[in-house]
């Protein structure tokens, strides 16, 4: 929590057009317009509200990238494979596609709104090597910065590095399954 002022001048001739705008991680942006048509207050308060994403997510490092994984030594494909989609479906309800032959899996996208913004993620599986046996997974998370955005509107999600809590601590337990 914290407070600050800003202090700014408008011009006492001809027009003006100032947009204020407060950012802070964890709250919804405001912003504040002033114009001679709408000029602003000598003293005006923006309290911030925390922003309903950032309280239900966490930051994470991992995501949008290739994390490589090595299979416990002796375990076969079709052991490690099985693992792998017990231990998705555990989490998401849907795979896009699942291919255990080439070692290819995509869940679909799972996502949820909030009042300002609209997340989404989905994890991908790719086969890396056989002999070690090695997977690569890929926790995608994006955002789209609206309300109510389709999940399947791929031009409007940008990446995201926060995922929600409910997936917070999943990757570890695959890692885990696969290497005992």
């Amino acid at each position: 929590m914290g407070s600050g002022t800003y202090t700014f001048s408008t011009p006492k001739k001809g027009s003006y057009d100032h947009l204020i705008e407060i950012k802070a991680p964890g709250y919804i942006d405001r912003s504040l317009r002033c114009t001679n048509a709408s000029p602003c207050n000598s003293t005006q308060y923006l309290p911030l509200t925390p922003d309903p994403v950032y309280t239900s997510t966490t930051q994470s490092d991992w995501l949008n990238k290739d994390i490589t994984l090595n299979v416990k030594q002796g375990r076969t494909e079709e052991e490690a494979w099985k693992i792998i989609v017990i231990t998705i479906l555990d989490k998401f309800d849907v795979l896009d596609a699942n291919d255990g032959k080439s070692g290819y899996l995509r869940t679909s996208w799972v996502g949820t709104n909030f009042s300002n913004n609209t997340i989404r993620v989905r994890l991908i599986v790719k086969l890396s090597t056989t002999d070690p046996l090695v997977y690569k997974f890929k926790f995608v998370s994006e955002e789209s910065g609206m309300y109510g955005t389709s999940f399947n509107a791929d031009n409007l999600f940008r990446p995201y590095e926060r995922i929600q809590k409910k997936y917070d601590g999943f990757l570890d337990e695959l890692m885990t399954k696969l290497r005992n």
